[in-house]
């Protein structure tokens, strides 16, 4: 290859192409997965089941109605204090996706607790961010929360199994 196939002032760099001379030093991107929607209902007609939501708390505020794939993901903060106590609920079809894989977190901590008739489990690497996961019927279910007391997390994750457990008539 001659140095006169090039305009002016280009020259080949060790042999490469055009193409590869073009993409050297430019960041490739990697698309984001999850996908934000305007309402929990816009979130379940995406994913095709009602999301798992943090139902009668005024303690939290909705902030984010989202998917990532085919799992939906509701993300709330706490509304009446000034730090950044957040709780992310995951929903997803058990055959698409295991309970722990939902979570997101992997800690080799789990602990089991019996919430109910349901054993979750229940991780923390600080005693102040808390994961949970389980299964219930044909869903996965996870719940990550930050800044937050373990009794509060075990209270919240009461609520949140209890709706699960309703879900299939125990």
């Amino acid at each position: 290859m001659s140095a006169g196939v090039f305009a002016a002032g280009q020259q080949p760099v060790n042999g490469s192409s055009r193409m590869e001379q073009a993409a050297v030093g430019q960041a490739v991107q990697i698309p984001s997965p999850i996908k934000e929607y305007k309402s929990v209902q816009a979130v379940a007609n995406a994913v095709g089941f009602a999301p798992l939501t943090l139902a009668g708390n005024e303690h939290y505020t909705l902030i984010a109605c989202e998917t990532i794939d085919k799992m939906a993901q509701l993300v709330y903060k706490e509304s009446d204090v000034k730090n950044n106590n957040r709780l992310m609920i995951r929903k997803a079809a058990a055959a698409e996706l295991s309970p722990r894989a939902l979570s997101g977190y992997y800690s080799d901590n789990w602990m089991p607790v019996i919430i109910g008739r349901t054993v979750v489990s229940v991780t923390t690497d600080d005693g102040v961010n808390y994961a949970a996961y389980w299964r219930s019927g044909l869903y996965s279910y996870s719940v990550n929360a930050s800044e937050m007391t373990g009794n509060s997390f075990i209270g919240t994750l009461a609520s949140l199994v209890g709706q699960t457990e309703a879900e299939r008539g125990y």
